[in-house]
């Protein structure tokens, strides 16, 4: 949203864009969630493995922004 003023203004978003970044954020929240249980059980952390799956996220994230926005 945009404030304008004293009013706030809302754009319209496309709802495919706001499931894709959903499903990124969702993606995140797995990664940290997995990350922490390793962290708190003493279990060795797999860094390549998290690695992985950020850069998985990053390409998605990237994905999403040409789709919508146009621009790399």
């Amino acid at each position: 949203h945009v404030r304008n003023g004293e009013h706030q203004v809302w754009a319209a978003v496309d709802p495919a864009l706001l499931f894709q970044l959903a499903q990124a954020g969702n993606s995140i929240n797995q990664c940290a969630h997995r990350l922490n249980s390793q962290h708190i059980n003493g279990t060795a952390l797999d860094v390549l493995d998290a690695a992985r799956s950020s850069k998985r996220i990053e390409q998605g994230l990237l994905a999403i922004r040409v789709e919508h926005v146009g621009k790399k």
